[in-house]
């Protein structure tokens, strides 16, 4: 394993802990910034992954600008977006959360499949 692929798996369990810890602390904390707690290490998560995905595929600017955007959309959009589904009850707001992490997802493959290994 190289070691930048290393050192940046130690840092992904790092933040899932710290994730772990901080959002119980949060409890007293508005939705907006609890939304944008989560957003922020989120997005840490999604460049950590991204920094090691990207070592394993070729990088255009093309293909950084449009993770670039979809990260900075979800970044922005999902404070608000917490706060917008607050009132409801638990379990929509977890198939609400599922729904827009799938998404992300598929935008991210999307960007960064091989197109020749997809026909």
């Amino acid at each position: 394993m190289q070691a930048n692929i290393r050192r940046t798996a130690i840092y992904l369990i790092a933040l899932a802990v710290i994730f772990a810890v901080v959002v119980p602390l949060t409890s007293h904390w508005t939705p907006g910034q609890k939304g944008l707690l989560h957003g922020g290490i989120s997005f840490l998560f999604f460049f950590l992954i991204f920094f090691v995905w990207s070592s394993f595929r070729q990088v255009s600017w093309q293909k950084l600008a449009w993770t670039i955007g979809i990260l900075l959309a979800m970044g922005l959009i999902l404070p608000w977006a917490i706060a917008l589904v607050s009132p409801l009850p638990t379990i929509l707001k977890g198939l609400l959360h599922l729904i827009v992490v799938a998404a992300f997802l598929v935008g991210i493959i999307y960007v960064w499949r091989d197109p020749l290994k997809w026909r």
